[in-house]
Protein backbone atom coordinates (compact mmCIF):
# COMPACT_ATOMS: atom_id res chain seq x y z
CA UNK A 1 0.00 0.00 0.00
CA UNK A 2 1.48 3.74 -0.46
CA UNK A 3 1.57 6.01 1.91
CA UNK A 4 -1.43 8.29 0.16
CA UNK A 5 -4.00 5.10 0.86
CA UNK A 6 -2.43 4.67 4.31
CA UNK A 7 -3.44 8.22 5.49
CA UNK A 8 -6.88 7.64 3.93
CA UNK A 9 -7.19 4.67 5.76
CA UNK A 10 -6.10 6.27 9.07
CA UNK A 11 -8.02 9.46 7.73
CA UNK A 12 -11.60 7.71 7.21
CA UNK A 13 -10.73 5.65 10.31
CA UNK A 14 -10.77 9.26 12.73
CA UNK A 15 -13.47 10.46 11.24
CA UNK A 16 -15.69 7.84 11.73
CA UNK A 17 -14.91 8.18 15.48
CA UNK A 18 -15.85 11.27 15.46
CA UNK A 19 -19.51 10.75 13.57
CA UNK A 20 -19.40 7.66 16.45
CA UNK A 21 -19.06 10.06 18.95
CA UNK A 22 -21.21 12.51 17.49
CA UNK A 23 -24.20 9.88 17.28
CA UNK A 24 -23.20 8.93 20.99
CA UNK A 25 -23.97 12.18 22.20
CA UNK A 26 -27.35 13.02 19.65
CA UNK A 27 -28.77 9.79 20.59
CA UNK A 28 -28.86 10.52 24.42
CA UNK A 29 -32.37 12.11 25.85
CA UNK A 30 -33.24 15.07 27.41
CA UNK A 31 -33.57 15.72 31.21
CA UNK A 32 -37.60 16.10 30.27
CA UNK A 33 -37.82 12.94 28.31
CA UNK A 34 -35.69 10.63 30.96
CA UNK A 35 -38.10 12.23 33.86
CA UNK A 36 -41.48 11.63 31.65
CA UNK A 37 -40.32 8.20 30.96
CA UNK A 38 -39.63 7.60 34.57
CA UNK A 39 -43.09 8.80 35.44
CA UNK A 40 -44.61 6.85 33.11
CA UNK A 41 -43.96 3.56 34.98
CA UNK A 42 -42.93 3.03 38.33
CA UNK A 43 -42.64 -0.49 37.44
CA UNK A 44 -39.11 0.23 35.26
CA UNK A 45 -36.03 -0.15 36.47
CA UNK A 46 -32.56 0.92 34.86
CA UNK A 47 -30.25 -1.80 33.74
CA UNK A 48 -27.02 -0.90 35.99
CA UNK A 49 -24.69 -2.52 33.02
CA UNK A 50 -25.81 -0.76 29.87
CA UNK A 51 -23.70 -0.05 27.18
CA UNK A 52 -23.68 4.04 28.02
CA UNK A 53 -22.83 3.70 31.57
CA UNK A 54 -20.17 1.37 30.06
CA UNK A 55 -19.02 3.72 27.86
CA UNK A 56 -19.05 6.42 30.13
CA UNK A 57 -17.06 4.63 32.98
CA UNK A 58 -14.32 3.84 30.02
CA UNK A 59 -14.21 7.20 28.93
CA UNK A 60 -13.58 8.94 32.45
CA UNK A 61 -10.74 6.21 32.69
CA UNK A 62 -9.38 7.69 29.61
CA UNK A 63 -9.88 11.01 29.91
CA UNK A 64 -8.68 11.81 33.44
CA UNK A 65 -4.68 12.14 32.37
CA UNK A 66 -6.23 15.29 29.86
CA UNK A 67 -7.97 16.87 33.04
CA UNK A 68 -6.39 20.32 33.86
CA UNK A 69 -4.75 21.08 36.37
CA UNK A 70 -5.41 24.67 36.85
CA UNK A 71 -8.92 25.77 37.96
CA UNK A 72 -9.29 28.40 35.71
CA UNK A 73 -8.49 26.13 32.95
CA UNK A 74 -11.59 23.39 34.27
CA UNK A 75 -13.64 25.88 35.15
CA UNK A 76 -13.62 27.59 31.46
CA UNK A 77 -14.09 23.95 29.63
CA UNK A 78 -16.77 23.18 32.09
CA UNK A 79 -18.46 26.56 31.17
CA UNK A 80 -18.09 25.80 27.35
CA UNK A 81 -19.61 22.09 28.02
CA UNK A 82 -22.69 23.84 29.88
CA UNK A 83 -23.20 26.68 26.76
CA UNK A 84 -23.54 23.37 24.19
CA UNK A 85 -25.62 21.33 26.53
CA UNK A 86 -23.81 18.82 29.01
CA UNK A 87 -24.97 19.50 31.92
CA UNK A 88 -23.64 16.01 33.02
CA UNK A 89 -21.36 15.97 36.46
CA UNK A 90 -19.08 13.80 34.29
CA UNK A 91 -19.15 15.36 31.45
CA UNK A 92 -16.20 16.96 31.46
CA UNK A 93 -13.85 13.90 32.06
CA UNK A 94 -16.38 11.96 29.15
CA UNK A 95 -15.25 14.96 26.69
CA UNK A 96 -11.65 14.43 27.35
CA UNK A 97 -11.96 10.71 27.38
CA UNK A 98 -13.54 10.94 23.72
CA UNK A 99 -10.64 13.79 22.63
CA UNK A 100 -8.05 11.26 24.13
CA UNK A 101 -9.67 8.01 22.29
CA UNK A 102 -9.32 10.20 19.37
CA UNK A 103 -5.60 11.41 19.57
CA UNK A 104 -4.70 7.84 20.51
CA UNK A 105 -6.27 5.70 18.33
CA UNK A 106 -4.69 6.42 14.88
CA UNK A 107 -1.11 6.57 16.50
CA UNK A 108 -2.16 3.01 17.13
CA UNK A 109 -3.71 2.38 13.83
CA UNK A 110 -1.06 3.15 11.86
CA UNK A 111 1.39 1.04 14.18
CA UNK A 112 -0.62 -2.05 13.74
CA UNK A 113 -0.74 -1.08 10.08
CA UNK A 114 2.91 -1.28 10.17
CA UNK A 115 2.88 -4.05 12.21
CA UNK A 116 0.81 -5.56 9.93
CA UNK A 117 3.43 -5.23 6.68
CA UNK A 118 0.95 -2.69 4.76
CA UNK A 119 3.55 -0.35 5.81
CA UNK A 120 6.80 0.60 7.93
CA UNK A 121 6.56 1.26 11.27
CA UNK A 122 8.07 4.25 11.12
CA UNK A 123 5.64 5.61 8.15
CA UNK A 124 2.42 4.32 9.70
CA UNK A 125 3.32 6.08 13.26
CA UNK A 126 4.38 9.32 11.10
CA UNK A 127 0.88 9.40 9.79
CA UNK A 128 -0.64 8.08 12.91
CA UNK A 129 0.74 10.88 14.79
CA UNK A 130 -0.63 13.22 12.05
CA UNK A 131 -3.94 11.97 12.36
CA UNK A 132 -4.27 12.07 15.86
CA UNK A 133 -3.84 16.34 15.29
CA UNK A 134 -6.71 16.02 14.48
CA UNK A 135 -8.36 13.91 17.33
CA UNK A 136 -6.47 16.88 19.29
CA UNK A 137 -8.46 20.00 17.52
CA UNK A 138 -11.75 18.25 16.37
CA UNK A 139 -13.56 17.47 19.43
CA UNK A 140 -13.09 21.37 20.81
CA UNK A 141 -14.38 22.36 16.81
CA UNK A 142 -17.37 20.21 17.64
CA UNK A 143 -17.55 21.59 20.94
CA UNK A 144 -17.93 25.37 19.83
CA UNK A 145 -20.59 24.17 16.98
CA UNK A 146 -22.42 22.53 19.01
CA UNK A 147 -22.56 25.80 21.45
CA UNK A 148 -23.18 28.00 18.42
CA UNK A 149 -26.03 25.62 17.17
CA UNK A 150 -27.70 25.62 20.56
CA UNK A 151 -27.51 29.37 21.40
CA UNK A 152 -29.31 30.06 17.98
CA UNK A 153 -31.70 27.49 18.42
CA UNK A 154 -32.58 29.25 21.79
CA UNK A 155 -32.66 32.94 20.30
CA UNK A 156 -34.71 31.52 17.62
CA UNK A 157 -37.47 30.34 20.95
Amino acid sequence: MTPSVIAAIAFLTTTSLVFLASLLVRGRKGRIEVRLDSLGDGNRQVDSGTLGQITQSTLSKIGSPLLPLEEEQRTRLKTELLKAGFYGPRALIIFLGIKMLLMSFPVALGVMAGMLGLTSVSIGAKYGLLASVFGMIAPSFFLVYLKKKRQSRLRRS
